[in-house]
């Protein structure tokens, strides 16, 4: 058996390498970025929440024109409501009086015929 042996690297191909170890290590040896103060970093977190409640709030306003036009709908329909109602009441009032005047041309029609029965029953009783 016969082993061929490895070629040894260029110096090109060692320059090469030895730039990509150095790039790499830049990299990894680079700073890191300046630490936040934790006064900024709460003044940054109380303006997002401040945010955050400010658009929930828009949003419950924007509710209330939802609410005022409804409002607005039941105001129309109380409006016709109360137009039927009393629409209601005067029919009542006619029907009422139409039956008081009903009764009244009952009653006298009754009293006419009592007064008639009377009349004939008078008749009746005396000689002709």
């Amino acid at each position: 058996m016969s082993t061929t042996p490895t070629p040894l690297p260029t110096r090109r191909t060692v320059l090469s390498i030895e730039n990509e170890v150095e790039r790499a290590l830049d990299r990894v040896h680079q700073p890191l970025p300046k630490a936040m103060p934790l006064e900024e970093l709460g003044r940054m977190s109380g303006e997002a929440i401040k945010t955050q409640y400010e658009a929930t709030a828009k949003a419950i306003e924007s509710l209330s024109d939802e609410v005022n036009t409804r409002i607005k709908g039941l105001e129309e329909q109380l409006v016709i409501a109360d137009r039927d109602l009393k629409m209601i009441e005067e029919a009542a009032a006619i029907y009422r009086d139409k039956g008081h005047h009903a009764q009244a041309e009952i009653e006298h029609a009754s009293t006419s015929s009592a007064n008639l029965r009377k009349l004939i029953d008078s008749f009746k009783d005396k000689p002709a």
